[in-house]
């Protein structure tokens, strides 16, 4: 929004302040949809949802190259009702973007596996990188090395020094654009280094923001990559650890995708900062991994695996993985929003009912595909129906919906400030034009100065109880004229009217 409103385009601002903690490319592509389409929520969020549709788009097209259609349409089908992969591309964080690129290095890197002589690929590989490089830094050296470490595990180049200088040219030429804007940005800014080292290392080590335990992303695997993580081939349980490490260790797709699951989980997981749109990336192997197991299934009236185990029981974990769900989103919206709106469930209700209709049919061999593909339209279905709920949710979320609840359509017409409160939704529905005050200090100054018109003041109940205890005099001209939480379990916050009469 400050790219687009000030046409500073080279060093990233939130909130007024420098923001340097990812390169720009995410940002000048919100910018530009925000200058061509305007100050709204779809234009800030249709880069995200654009990368999203790609997503599942590139995923099909990967897929039925490698596979057959009917895999493609499977693996598109479970990557596309993904919890994981639905939020992300419906928000305004580089998740989604970043992920595209990803998806396209990893897919590019196994193509020019396959065709060494064919420069297209190479080229695409290093193109995705570079956009990924500039998206989001050096979390993209991890696909870099994945490509990397499975090209050596497979020896499919021939002369190891060509390729490996080959390799290396290709990661020099991906890191040039970012390396400009880095430079540039230092030039104006000398501070950024600063702040680039305390993204890069100090968040790895748990000096830096959202620290979690190392099991953190456990549970976001097995929820926000449902219905694919119902059909998992788990080693120790229904995979040797041999064959595992075998497959690993093959040239075989299976393999690859396995790598590409495998080594972000694993490095994401000993990063102490975590956010669960981290994993983001393991969605499309994931659910080509599955769709290719599910394959197996459509062909065989009971599929083993070479030695000798069963296939996972695809049916009894997307029945109750899909129950757990409806009850668990089912607590949430009823707690937050009221159990009136439960009726915005139905969908997952018939996901539900598919999904028992597959336990009971599945040992007919023909009616697989069809369960299968009714499941998976269920969900899409159940989907479209939540997406309702979000503009509850934003409701709740926007200050614009809450000055309009308290003040009536128009909302607040006059000055708003933040006191020691920092929210980009609030920065955002106020277009910049924001006040901000860190200290009773400046607040009073403020108030001081006022004329002939109040000024709200947003902030969090607790931050404004204790100045009250020691600013008490604020009582005589300032107000609370509503109170609201943002999602529950959130701080309380105040709408604080402060009028001209002088403390």
């Amino acid at each position: 929004m400050d790219m687009a409103r000030t046409g500073e385009w080279l060093i990233p601002h939130y909130i007024g302040e420098i923001h340097l903690t990812k390169p720009p490319l995410v940002y000048w592509l919100q910018s530009t949809s925000i200058s061509v389409l305007g100050h709204t929520f779809y234009a800030v969020r249709l880069p995200s949802a654009l990368s999203g549709t790609l997503a599942i788009l590139l995923l099909f097209w990967f897929a039925r190259r490698v596979a057959s259609t009917r895999v493609a349409l499977f693996a598109a089908g479970l990557y596309a009702v993904m919890p994981l992969t639905i939020l992300p591309s419906r928000m305004t964080v580089t998740d989604s973007i970043v992920n595209l690129f990803w998806m396209a290095m990893l897919f590019a890197g196994y193509l020019r596996a396959q065709s060494p002589g064919c420069w297209r690929w190479f080229v695409a590989l290093w193109g995705a990188a570079s956009l990924g490089i500039l998206a989001k830094g050096p979390v993209l050296f991890i696909p870099i090395a994945i490509v990397g470490l499975w090209w050596m595990l497979i020896r499919r180049e021939h002369g190891v020094t060509s390729s490996t200088l080959r390799f290396f040219m290709g990661f020099t030429l991906a890191m040039i654009p970012t390396l400009i804007w880095a430079y540039a940005v230092y030039l104006n800014e000398p501070n950024a280094v600063d702040i680039w080292v305390h993204e890069t290392f100090d968040r790895a080590i748990g000096a830096g923001d959202h620290s979690r335990p190392i099991w953190f992303f456990l549970p976001v695997l097995f929820v926000g990559c449902f219905p694919a993580s119902a059909m998992l081939l788990i080693p120790g349980v229904n995979l040797r650890w041999k064959d595992a490490l075998t497959n690993l260790r093959t040239g075989t797709l299976e393999g690859y995708l396995g790598w590409s699951i495998l080594v972000p989980l694993v490095v994401f997981s000993l990063i102490s900062g975590k956010l669960a749109s981290y994993i983001l990336p393991i969605c499309a192997p994931l659910a080509l991994l599955s769709a290719l197991m599910l394959e197996r299934w459509f062909k065989q009236s009971k599929p083993v695996m070479e030695n000798g185990r069963r296939m996972p029981e695809v049916r009894w974990g997307i029945c109750i993985g899909t129950l757990l769900f409806i009850l668990g989103i089912g607590g949430v919206v009823g707690y937050t929003y009221g159990f009136d709106e439960l009726l915005w469930l139905y969908g997952l209700g018939i996901a539900f009912a598919v999904s028992v209709v597959l336990v009971l049919k599945w040992d007919n061999r023909k009616f697989r595909v069809i369960g299968m593909a009714g499941f998976i339209g269920a969900w899409i279905l159940g989907w479209a129906v939540l997406e309702e709920l979000e503009d509850i949710a934003i409701s709740q979320m926007s200050y614009i919906e809450v000055a309009k609840q308290t003040f009536g359509e128009p909302g607040w017409p006059g000055k708003t400030g933040v006191f020691q409160l920092e929210d980009g939704i609030i920065y955002w529905d106020r277009g910049g034009d924001l006040e901000f005050f860190d200290s009773s200090d400046q607040l009073h100054e403020r108030l001081n100065h006022l004329i002939d018109e109040p000024i709200l003041i947003l902030t969090n109940a607790k931050s404004w109880d204790k100045l009250i205890e020691t600013a008490g005099d604020l009582d005589d001209c300032c107000e609370i004229v509503n109170q609201w939480y943002q999602w529950p379990g959130a701080p309380k916050r105040y709408l604080v009217v402060c009028s001209p009469t002088s403390p």
